[in-house]
């Protein structure tokens, strides 16, 4: 019986001599020699990002792209680092919150809110969204709470006369709030 570090375990199970009965722990594996192209890659795809009109998906995939092809990572590794919970959440949610504003819930939630906090000072009206973020993230994910809310938080800026981009950054924020 060994207590020891993961990457210790890792080598003891190389080992001829030693038997490793839990295969449940760390594998990770180092490459040193494939850090210059990664952080190529890494900084062609921030270069993408920052300095074209390339859509994000597009400079990501091609950072990713370059990543497998150059044999930094695997397409195995690459699959399994996916977060398949994230992508099925994204590809629900994001209808949803379509749906909320093109079926004009959003314009009228607004309203009402409006009705309540119509003549309050802008800056209530956005700690009010903030706090409606907020809790939103207690019960449900960030990334939901956001796609849902910043409609709502538009077509409420637009209603006070505010800019609609700082309540949507207002969402944005509050909704990291999930502690």
């Amino acid at each position: 019986m060994v207590h020891t570090l993961w990457s210790d375990l890792a080598r003891l199970q190389k080992d001829p001599r030693f038997v490793v009965i839990t295969t449940e722990f760390p594998h990770e594996q180092l490459r040193p020699q494939k850090v210059p192209a990664a952080l190529f890659f890494f900084a062609v795809t921030l270069g993408l990002v920052l300095f074209t009109d390339l859509r994000l998906s597009v400079a990501l995939l091609t950072g990713a792209l370059g990543m497998i092809l150059t044999g930094v990572l695997s397409i195995e590794e690459a699959y399994k680092a996916v977060s398949w919970k994230t992508v099925f959440l994204l590809a629900s949610l994001i209808p949803l919150g379509l749906a909320v504003e093109t079926s004009g819930t959003a314009a009228w939630i607004a309203e009402q809110t409006l009705a309540v906090v119509g003549d309050m000072p802008t800056w209530v009206i956005q700690a009010a969204i903030a706090v409606l973020a907020t809790f939103f993230t207690l019960v449900m994910s960030n990334v939901g709470a956001t796609v849902l809310l910043v409609p709502l938080a538009v077509n409420i800026a637009l209603g006070a006369g505010a800019d609609p981009a700082v309540f949507a950054l207002t969402v944005a924020i509050a909704t990291s709030n999930s502690f």
